[in-house]
């Protein structure tokens, strides 16, 4: 008789080969198929042990798993009877399907293949009549290999014209041969009643249940409306996870690792940062061992992903909700908040999903330690009181079932009595490095991309190749991609548009878009719109960007309610403002559990989840004020009182962008015809006016013009005009023509617009030779932070041959990048600072391989004979350092713009040889007793103390002056430049 041990009947109906055109006929079969099996258990004897019929499919039941290795087989493997439905090419994945699902069918539990009567309509004829041939071969096969006295022989005997008549097979034969099998089905053992809590939720189904919902990875926004492309939006978890590290006890470790190590972790991370993703991981590894699912690799799934020991059983996993508890406990109850809340919530789902497991079951479970508890989100829950119960809940489950391990998530707020108080190992998720980054491409990019009819001629390689170069290659894309959720979105709008929008505002435009859609059936079933959200968050974006205490990164939750107030009275006009004032609170404090755009801080505060966020929408809630031409007051005097800014510098940037359509460059014009007429200050010079001008306009137009703006020509010619008489501020007729704070600002300025002393073509333009009559040249000026940026962009940090003998130092510090870059990029014409001799030189060899010249630090002697006057021990001679010779003394309070100084130049034309960064030379002084290099820099910096030059001598400007730092310093008052050698001199490592 037929064993089946689950009390319900498992049967799996499929399609193999291409016959994805019978997936739709199929699906419409499914619940007319379980509705006559239920009918027909309805009217088994009492005491047959089946309950229930599950039928499966396998597209949407099951996940929509990618065929193949790890794909369809732990679907077969838990299933009694399988249907496939062939129709056009059989290849080797699909025979060894078949095989397996023989090999499954218990005693005489068969399984089944229909066959097309004739070959189906192909626009190829000829490969149409290869893959009939092919189809008619398989089939023989089958009856060949597997005789028909075998009880658990497949079936090839149904063969089926129309869609019809595969339905009448379907609902009558093969629905015939089912009920039979209820015939035939074995009773219950006589000692069911005395199993052990583990063997009750094994045979329950249970496993089943948590499996199919932690199985696979939805991927929203993958090919809307392409039956094809939404099978490939739902990804086996194991084939697009990512591994996560984390911080614990200052050391950074994989988060699987903490697994075995530990029986109760906390782990913390930002909404998107991998938390429930994890949790999802460990309950479908350790539902797939606790059911035997084999594992392709040979080991048990918790072993070969997670590091879990198989010394005893797999513990049954139990994966909750904090949302669900709160959202249970609201209901009215006289029970007391403690562990029976998490109970009643169990018992409720095995109820929904008709598993026949108690609480008493689930209790001896918890109490035997059989139980692996995960905990996802424990303290996001909007309502605050709420937020208490749960965690009261919480106290009484680790208080009563001290044998299970527990992994529970938490933002990072509110969690440091489950440290001290329940013995928890925290530990916090860290930021998707370079490597987890182009794992995640390389997973992704395999996952999607496989037999592809919308583009054919494409690879999975070169698919990846577009990937890393759309994301990896771009450093605001990476900043975005440090998180799991955002790297998705990004891969999502590329994979959907086939590349990332051009410019930054519409990249951050499609993955705003992306995350609220994501979110859009749970937020509408607490009554807002994708419409509401977007409006809430540009205005909540601009009130903290304009307060009136500056620029705010972060916003009380009293405050941001009064901010979209606006909004909410839109939406809801029926609401007083004591409502509208609750109703809004309540969204922000939604949108804060995981939409991935806003967040809530420990102390209660609300931030957006990445400042460019912020700088974005804040731009786009301007943007609405220019639809009216007539009302230029609305938004003008906001934008003209922050032009020069430095909080308001991305928001304004991304101002034109936003404004930008198509088919309208009005707004844009309008936009950049008052930036050129801005009223000049009182006092300002005409070049410093012109200076200014081409500063602020040469912001704007790089990011509109790379969307396919055309300037109107006469906002081209005044900004060309400005920009070339602007340059004059750098020489030393022009500098005496405007105050040093004026030519700062403007130099600045024309650094954030793109400093034409920088281009990229301009290398060999900026070396002057030196009086060593060797040949040899160095930079005009020290290294800046815009060139410094081309190395790291082209991966620098990553690449040994650049570092040499440096390697072992980078890897040692773990350097990605220069100390306070972010900060730096604000300022791309000021020198580079925050670099270490050993990422100095490496910066020198990548120059050496993109010009093809010898390019190293220079020596001491070197820069001497480019420092030394003829007439006085400064650069610029013997007269003493004044504020118009150098930036010295704390006088500007940080580096400047290079070149700023023109009566300091050297005797060569060199600029900021005195004051300003402190210069890295080649030159080492001495290794010490733990190995450390001390390496001579010269120059001196702008925080030189003006006290100790006065009261002896000027010497740290002296050209001679030397000292010494450790080769790993990275402070912000050493930069370096560079020299070159002649050609065939070959420069040391």
């Amino acid at each position: 008789m037929t064993k089946i041990q689950n009390h319900e009947l498992v049967v799996f109906v499929g399609y193999a080969g291409d016959a994805a055109d019978l997936a739709g006929r199929l699906e419409q079969l499914k619940p007319k198929l379980q509705e006559q099996l239920e009918a027909a258990l309805r009217h088994r004897r009492d005491d047959c042990p089946l309950k229930t019929v599950r039928v499966w499919s396998w597209e949407d039941d099951l996940g929509g798993e990618r065929r193949g290795q790890n794909g369809i087989d732990p679907v077969i493997h838990r299933a009694h009877v399988a249907l496939f439905v062939f129709r056009g090419r059989v290849g080797e994945v699909t025979r060894r399907e078949v095989e397996l699902a023989r090999g499954r069918g218990d005693d005489d539990l068969p399984v089944y293949a229909l066959f097309p009567k004739r070959a189906p309509e192909s626009a190829d004829e000829e490969e149409g009549a290869a893959a009939w041939t092919a189809l008619l071969r398989f089939r023989r096969s089958l009856s060949k290999d597997w005789p028909a006295d075998d009880s658990k022989a497949l079936r090839p005997t149904h063969r089926f014209g129309s869609g019809e008549e595969l339905e009448t097979i379907v609902l009558e034969r093969f629905a015939a041969d089912l009920a039979g099998i209820l015939d035939r089905a074995e009773q219950p053992t006589p000692d069911a009643a005395v199993e052990s809590p583990r063997a009750l939720v094994l045979r329950s189904g249970y496993l089943d249940v948590i499996e199919r919902a932690t199985h696979h990875i939805r991927l929203v926004g993958i090919g809307a409306g392409s039956r094809a492309k939404e099978a490939r939006a739902l990804q086996p978890i194991e084939t697009l996870y990512t591994r996560l590290f984390a911080r614990s006890a200052h050391v950074t470790v994989d988060l699987a690792e903490l697994l075995p190590a530990t029986a109760r972790l906390l782990i913390e991370g930002h909404p998107g940062a991998g938390k429930t993703t994890f949790l999802r991981l460990v309950a479908c590894m350790l539902a797939r061992d606790a059911m035997g699912v084999p594992c392709p690799t040979g080991q048990p799934w918790r072993t070969s992903l997670l590091g879990l020991a198989a010394d005893r059983p797999a513990r049954i996993p139990v994966l909750l909700s904090a949302a669900s508890l709160a959202l249970s406990m609201q209901q009215p109850s006289e029970r007391e908040d403690n562990r029976h809340w998490l109970l009643d919530l169990l018992v409720k789902y095995c109820s929904d999903n008709r598993i026949a497991v108690d609480g008493s079951t689930f209790e001896a479970l918890f109490s035997a330690g059989d139980a692996f508890v995960l905990i996802d989100g424990l303290d996001e829950v909007a309502d605050e009181e709420l937020r208490r119960r749960v965690f009261t809940v919480f106290d009484d489950v680790c208080t009563h079932w001290i044998s299970c391990p527990f992994v529970v998530t938490s933002r990072p707020i509110q969690t440091s009595e489950l440290r001290t108080t329940h013995g928890f190992t925290h530990t916090a998720i860290e930021p998707f490095r370079r490597a987890q980054m182009d794992a995640f491409l390389q997973r992704f990019a395999a996952a999607l991309h496989g037999n592809e009819r919308e583009r054919p001629d494409a690879d999975g390689d070169a698919y990846l190749a577009e990937l890393r170069s759309a994301i990896l290659q771009r450093r605001d894309m990476r900043l975005l991609a440090e998180n799991p959720v955002m790297i998705t979105s990004l891969c999502v709008v590329h994979w959907n548009d086939g590349q990332l929008p051009r410019g930054r505002a519409r990249v951050y435009r499609a993955v705003i878009d992306w995350l609220i859609r994501s979110k859009r059936e749970a937020r509408e079933e607490f009554g807002y719109s994708d419409t509401f959200a977007q409006s809430a968050f540009s205005r909540l974006a601009l009130a903290m960007t304009a307060h009136e205490h500056g620029k705010q990164k972060s916003i009380e939750l009293e405050s941001a309610a009064a901010a979209i107030d606006g909004v909410v009275e839109r939406h809801f006009p029926d609401l007083d403002r004591l409502e509208r004032r609750a109703r809004a609170r309540h969204w922000l404090r939604y949108e804060c559990l995981g939409s991935g755009i806003v967040q809530e801080l420990p102390d209660g505060r609300l931030e957006f989840w990445h400042l460019t966020f912020q700088e974005y929408l804040a731009a786009c809630e301007l943007a609405l004020g220019l639809d009216d031409p007539e009302d230029e007051h609305a938004w003008w005097p906001t934008v003209r009182d922050h032009l020069e800014d430095p909080q308001w510098r991305e928001t304004l940037e991304l101002l034109p962008a936003s404004l930008f359509g198509d088919r309208d460059q009005g707004r844009v014009d309008r936009l950049l015809g008052f930036v050129q007429g801005l009223a000049r200050r009182e006092h300002e010079s005409d070049l410093a006016f012109d200076a200014r001008s081409a500063g602020l306009v040469g912001r704007f137009l790089p990011a509109v013009e790379a969307l396919g703006y055309v300037a109107n020509p006469a906002i081209r010619e005044s900004h060309l005009r400005s920009q070339e008489r602007a340059m004059a501020i750098f020489t030393v007729a022009g500098a005496a023509q405007v105050p040093l704070r004026e030519r700062l600002r403007a130099a600045e300025a024309l650094g954030r617009a793109g400093d034409p002393r920088l281009a990229d073509d301009g290398f060999e333009r900026n070396l002057r030779p030196v009086r060593t009559g060797e040949g040899w040249r160095l930079g005009i000026y020290p290294v800046t932070v815009q060139e410094y940026l081309a190395f790291v962009d082209d991966e620098g940090y990553s690449r040994p041959e650049f570092w040499t003998t440096d390697w072992p130092e980078r890897e040692r510090r773990d350097w990605i990048e220069p100390a306070d870059l972010e900060w730096q990029l604000r300022h791309p014409n000021r020198p580079i600072t925050g670099v270490s001799w050993h990422e100095a030189r490496a910066y020198c060899a990548w120059m050496t391989q993109r010009y093809g010249l010898a390019v190293s630090l220079p020596t001491v002697a070197q820069r001497q004979a480019a420092a030394v006057a003829a007439d006085g021990e400064y650069p610029w001679g013997g007269d003493y350092p004044g504020r118009e010779h150098a930036n010295f003394d704390r006088d500007v309070g940080h580096p400047t713009p290079v070149g700023l100084y023109p009566l300091g130049l050297g005797p060569q034309g060199h600029a900021d040889l005195a004051g300003n960064v402190w210069e890295w030379s080649a030159d080492v002084q001495r290794i010490d007793s733990d190995g450390d290099r001390w390496i001579h820099v010269q120059g001196g910096s702008w925080s030189t103390n003006a006290d100790y030059l006065r009261t002896v001598q000027p010497r740290h400007l002296r050209s001679a002056f030397e000292v010494t730092y450790l080769a790993w310093n990275r402070g912000g008052t050493v930069g370096f430049r560079v020299a070159v050698a002649p050609v065939g001199v070959v420069t040391p490592a």
